[in-house]
């Protein structure tokens, strides 16, 4: 059966009554997307009192937390952070049960390459890295990188090591042949110097023999490889799925490659090691906010920001009236859509991925046949990239309760119509469809699980189709108009945490260099 099969009879189940009765709790939430949607309706109350301060900084999730992070370790503090939602943190928001904080969207960090030096320094500052080595290399805290067992992949019905399907001897062949081809990649020196692949990715070479990868797609790279073996195809449309929310036929091939190539570990550690906490992400966004403090204002929805002569006006919206803010320069930390919005901007069309989060709450951990549970759980050809554990981080390990997160991003249709369908759907018509997928790997699913939360995010993250990250829109979208600077990761066409840090922080520099 392949996903899309699966998918409408996941959908069918659910609304003819047929799925196995579940006794289950559960909630379906999100951003707020009806105050969101009022940026394209209008209607907004005029303010109706005005505040002033140096910078204003519009968007509370990594970028906008990275710009006032370097703001204020840099000495300047006339600054306030206003985030639309109740929380801060973006995609990697998180939430708590009485038994282990959990992510509601991104879940790990990479460890940080040569290149990544401002990220290095931020874990530095949030005891993250705990000391150097006399190469500078960083020293992590143990505490924050992901326990074994790591990963492990549901194949042929049962639970193996490691996420490449192992079949016969003609299959591990082309395996070998890619990651041999991959670190030729890792090694490549561009014409000018630099790497071939880079993170973040301005650092990356601008030689044309790997740009122009931008132009076709990452299918295509493997189809002109020859890599045509269908474990290898689906081990790479995983990988685009995860960081991407896109499929190798609708992601640059560049982007492709550089999931494999572009993150060599500085140090001592292994390479697919990665830095997690019970909450994923949420554990440096919670971080970051607290030494923001209270120049972090929550539930202020910007709904227009204008230049005007010497100083900038951001009109935001608490849920009862509006207020002014003038300010010196202004940060719009906002995706790309959104900031068209506000500035009333035309912007080159792009595409943006629908996701799914669904938090289990387990009695236990559920069965399965072979390996032991690992942090993270990926299945063979299942709709979603799996699921992770969010007590596999806690010192005292145990197999009692917990907190499953299981990831769906919403591919292979429209994304129009997947966001139409994710906001109009109710928690009833996706939760079977997400127990079905993980009864086949644990028959005891339903037994062990009380809860199922659901989190939806419509406009999860921008995809990196061919042509974006060597285009003219990107460049553009990157240059500060005037007193106005911008930060997120769209900027960069990936929706990765290095990407959302880098862009944050050059948009501080460019507010200091204006100060």
């Amino acid at each position: 059966m392949n996903r899309r099969e699966f998918l409408s009879l996941g959908a069918s189940l659910a609304l003819a009554g047929c799925a196995p009765k579940m006794k289950l709790a559960g909630s379906l939430d999100g951003p707020d997307y009806q105050r969101g949607h009022r940026l394209h309706s209008g209607g907004f109350p005029e303010p109706s009192e005005q505040r002033t301060t140096g910078v204003v900084i519009v968007g509370g999730g990594v970028s906008g937390l990275s710009a006032a992070w370097w703001l204020q370790r840099s000495g300047y503090r006339n600054f306030l952070l206003l985030e639309g939602e109740t929380e801060a943190g973006g995609n990697a928001r998180h939430a708590h049960s009485p038994v282990t904080r959990y992510p509601l969207g991104a879940h790990y960090l990479p460890l940080a390459t040569r290149e990544a030096t401002d990220l290095v320094t931020l874990l530095s500052d949030l005891d993250v890295v705990t000391g150097r080595r006399t190469d500078g290399s960083p020293i992590y805290d143990e505490t924050a990188l992901v326990a074994a067992p790591h990963e492990r992949l549901h194949y042929l019905g049962r639970w193996q090591p490691g996420l490449e399907p192992r079949g016969p001897e003609a299959a591990t062949a082309e395996f070998r042949r890619f990651h041999e081809r991959i670190d030729r990649l890792k090694r490549a020196i561009g014409r000018d110097g630099r790497p071939a692949f880079a993170t973040p990715s301005r650092f990356s070479s601008r030689d044309p023999r790997y740009r122009t990868l931008d132009r076709i797609t990452f299918a295509d790279w493997l189809r002109q490889e020859g890599f045509r073996d269908p474990r290898l195809l689906w081990y790479c449309e995983y990988a685009t799925r995860d960081d991407f929310g896109s499929l190798p036929s609708e992601t640059s091939a560049w982007v492709g490659l550089h999931y494999f190539a572009g993150r060599q570990t500085w140090g001592p550690y292994e390479n697919d090691l990665v830095l997690t906490w019970p909450e994923g992400n949420g554990y440096l966004v919670r971080k970051m906010a607290e030494r923001v403090g209270d120049r972090l204002m929550r539930n202020e929805f910007a709904w227009r920001v204008q230049e005007r002569t010497g100083h900038v006006e951001v009109d935001v919206f608490d849920g009862t009236k509006s207020t002014r803010y003038r300010a010196d320069q202004v940060i719009l930390a906002v995706p790309l859509h959104v900031r068209a919005r506000l500035l009333k901007e035309k912007i080159s069309p792009h595409e943006r991925t629908p996701w799914l989060v669904a938090n289990l709450h387990v009695d236990a951990l559920p069965v399965g046949e072979g390996m032991e549970t690992c942090w993270d759980n990926v299945m063979y050809d299942s709709p979603s990239v799996g699921y992770i554990v969010a007590t596999h981080q806690h010192l005292t390990q145990t197999t009692g309760r917990s907190v499953l997160t299981y990831y769906w991003p919403l591919t292979g249709r429209p994304p129009t119509q997947a966001r139409r369908e994710l906001l109009e759907q109710p928690w009833s018509f996706w939760t079977p469809t997400i127990m079905a997928d993980l009864r086949r790997v644990h028959p005891d699913i339903d037994t062990v699980t009380s809860r199922v939360d659901l989190w939806r995010w419509g406009h999860g993250m921008i995809k990196p189709s061919p042509g974006l990250i060597t285009g003219p829109a990107l460049v553009q979208a990157r240059q500060s108009r005037g007193r106005i600077h911008f930060a997120h990761s769209d900027l960069a066409g990936m929706s990765l945490f290095e990407e959302a840090h880098d862009v944050g922080v050059r948009a501080a520099l460019a507010v200091l260099a204006g100060s």
